[in-house]
């Protein structure tokens, strides 16, 4: 499973697939690698997220091979305390149970940081359409204790462009023309699993939260939905 929204390549002129709409109280997508003193969210969902997205929908956690857009927009950043287990080699006084392949374990109490109200605009193909509004497993953007719905879906045909609009995204480096980096990140291009998920080939991407205009994205998997006048990059996951 490899991205290829920066991959040079021929790209079909057009693509028809579903526009999925899913709406949620909170969100967060934390990226590997935050300290015990506290952790802010990603602004948008990496591709591992998406394709851990779909794996819930479809009931296979390994499910693959196919193509993906996606924008992201929120209200607002909340901060707030949570209790985590994280894991340590080297056994102190103070932990409380044993844990596999030698780790202890102590609970602690960290700030976090999540996206209120987010809304995903989603692309993907009919058959994932149709299980994202029937899914298997509960949908959730990245938090467990709160469920996502799904609040609309329809059909569009979706524009390859050599320039657009973005908002919302996340594009593997190099950036294109005229993008300004909101958050920067090294994070996996795709994973796999549900209880403990397996990530594959991290790479730095850029976070784009602001709308911005971009250039020079030929053969870069970009597509504009006229509906909304935003163009989004596609992922293989």
């Amino acid at each position: 499973m490899n991205t290829v929204a920066q991959k040079p390549k021929t790209c079909p002129s057009h693509i028809k697939c579903c526009r999925v709409t899913i709406e949620a109280l909170s969100a967060a997508f934390f990226a590997p690698g935050y300290n015990n003193e506290g952790c802010a969210s990603l602004p948008v969902p990496p591709p591992s997220a998406i394709q851990g997205l779909i794996a819930a929908a479809t009931g296979n956690p390994k499910e693959n091979g196919f193509s993906a857009g996606w924008m992201m927009t929120s209200h607002s950043v909340y901060e707030d305390y949570e209790k985590i287990v994280p894991a340590r080699r080297t056994p102190k006084a103070d932990d409380f149970e044993p844990f596999r392949n030698g780790y202890r374990l102590m609970r602690t109490p960290v700030k976090r940081k999540y996206l209120i109200e987010p809304r995903l605009t989603l692309y993907v193909e009919k058959r994932l359409a149709k299980s994202l509004f029937t899914p298997y497993h509960t949908l959730r953007l990245g938090r467990s204790q709160d469920l996502a719905w799904v609040t609309d879906i329809e059909d569009v045909l979706l524009e390859s462009v050599s320039e657009g609009e973005v908002e919302g995204v996340v594009i593997p480096f190099p950036l294109p023309i005229g993008g300004m980096v909101s958050f920067i990140w090294l994070v996996p291009s795709s994973a796999s699993g549900y209880g403990q998920r397996r990530w594959r080939d991290p790479k730095p991407h850029a976070f784009l939260t602001k709308a911005q205009q971009l250039r020079g994205l030929q053969g870069m998997s970009f597509y504009r939905d006229a509906t909304t006048g935003k163009s989004v990059p596609f992922y293989e996951l």
